[in-house]
């Protein structure tokens, strides 16, 4: 699809001085203002009108990007900061997620704290141990709660963990994605997939509208 807008673009400027050898995302979201000598059919027209006789798959690109309005609408990322799961197809954008990273990781650091706590404290009586306990005293309520929370905590570490390096894939990927397209490394996620999400809706209604002038001719 870039390649063909990159090629079409350039036809139409052919002999002016404004070919180019690459163009912006947010070029995307122009296509539809810029017009023609005659002044009424504008680029995405002409792009409707390629696609439609030459490339009909490319006009459906958008399945290829699945969540895209939702990475559109994300906008609660920190300064450099992207949950973004990228496969080589999908892109999968979960609900901005980077302030509960940032809790849970406090949660599991004050759970800890309370684990030595109490452990610290129980060490020191062998009376009290963890195989036959109740919970009638704060003593024996924190050998329950070391019993109950230090096995949920080594799971909770290990998925959080796991969360965290896919996390730092993601930056590295999205990261990536902005050098390979020449855009600035510091756009911001809802940004970039924003000039994507609506050049896919504007493809989708101005296609619609063409089928339904060509069936009314």
């Amino acid at each position: 699809m870039l390649k063909t807008i990159w090629s079409l673009g350039n036809v139409l400027n052919r002999g002016t001085n404004l070919s180019s050898k690459a163009f912006k995302f947010d070029t995307l979201t122009k296509l539809g203002d810029t017009k023609g000598k005659d002044g009424k059919v504008s680029v995405l027209d002409y792009l409707i009108d390629l696609l439609n006789k030459q490339k009909p798959e490319l006009l459906k690109f958008e399945a290829e990007i699945p969540n895209l309005d939702a990475a559109a609408k994300c906008k609660s990322w920190q300064s450099k900061t992207t949950i973004l799961i990228l496969t080589t197809v999908h892109l999968v954008a979960p609900e901005c997620i980077a302030d509960e990273l940032s809790k849970i990781e406090t949660t599991l650091r004050l759970i800890q704290a309370e684990l030595g706590f109490y452990e610290t404290k129980i060490s020191g009586d062998k009376e009290n141990t963890l195989a036959n306990i109740t919970i009638n005293t704060p003593e024996e309520g924190g050998a329950q709660f070391i019993k109950v929370m230090k096995p949920f905590l080594d799971e909770a570490n290990k998925v959080f963990n796991a969360v965290q390096s896919e996390y730092k894939q993601a930056l590295l990927r999205y990261s990536d994605a902005l050098s390979f397209y020449a855009e600035d490394l510091d756009t911001k996620p809802h940004q970039f997939f924003a000039h994507v999400s609506h050049f896919a809706s504007t493809i989708k209604v101005s296609h619609l509208e063409s089928c339904v002038e060509g069936v009314d001719s």
